[in-house]
């Protein structure tokens, strides 16, 4: 296995793992928080297709 692919499999584990402890958290708190997630995206999500749904939601919940 070369060592990008390595990375590349540790990254994906990460992705998921947080994904996974970021609903638990969020159902903990939903009487005090709103929490919306939003599929085919990473965490840079300004140069992504459909960047424009994220900011049309977070615009739209601070009103």
């Amino acid at each position: 296995m070369k060592q990008w692919d390595v990375y590349s499999l540790y990254d994906i584990a990460l992705s998921l793992y947080l994904a996974v402890v970021t609903e638990i958290i969020a159902k903990q708190y939903k009487l005090l928080s709103t929490h919306k997630s939003f599929t085919n995206h990473a965490h840079w999500v300004i140069e992504e297709p459909g960047w424009l749904e994220i900011v049309d939601n977070v615009y739209h919940d601070k009103q």
